[in-house]
């Protein structure tokens, strides 16, 4: 978990703990698209994942429990999946059972977002405040955990 480092993508530099993310909209699965900015003054959890990524599919557990005990203090979890294929993406979804925000951004690794945010590997996972402001990264769910009881007094 990186609370002081950054994430450093080779283009676009580094994703800092105190820096602000830039909104963004994706599309949902059901609801058409879905913007960062609708979740202002949440804190919000972004999982980037993929339906293919064995290791992503481990944490929907732990994601799964983290919503549904930190959800009603103020706390979101986005999913941002990096499937090209939508159908198999939403047939995941539809397995995981997951009560929690899920978008799509089809262009996997070659994405816009995932080069903004410098994400290289998955799962990766962002933790902001109400505002935008990166509280930090990692790729575990507990790791956020442990997080959150700070940041939701």
């Amino acid at each position: 978990c990186k609370d002081e480092e950054a994430i450093v993508h080779p283009q676009y530099g580094e994703l800092k703990v105190g820096q602000y993310l830039e909104d963004f909209s994706l599309d949902s699965h059901d609801a058409g698209q879905i913007s960062l900015s609708d979740f202002q003054g949440k804190i919000v959890l972004i999982e980037f994942w993929a339906s293919w990524c064995s290791y992503c599919l481990d944490e929907v557990p732990e994601l799964n429990a983290l919503y549904k005990d930190y959800n009603d203090r103020g706390f979101e979890i986005i999913g941002v999946s990096i499937d090209t294929n939508r159908e198999q993406w939403i047939e995941k979804l539809q397995d995981i059972n997951s009560q929690y925000t899920h978008l799509i951004d089809p262009h996997g690794f070659d994405s816009n977002l995932i080069n903004r945010y410098g994400i290289n590997s998955i799962p990766q996972m962002i933790l902001i405040d109400g505002q935008g402001k990166v509280l930090m990264t990692c790729t575990r769910t507990a790791q956020v955990k442990k997080a959150l009881e700070s940041y939701l007094k």
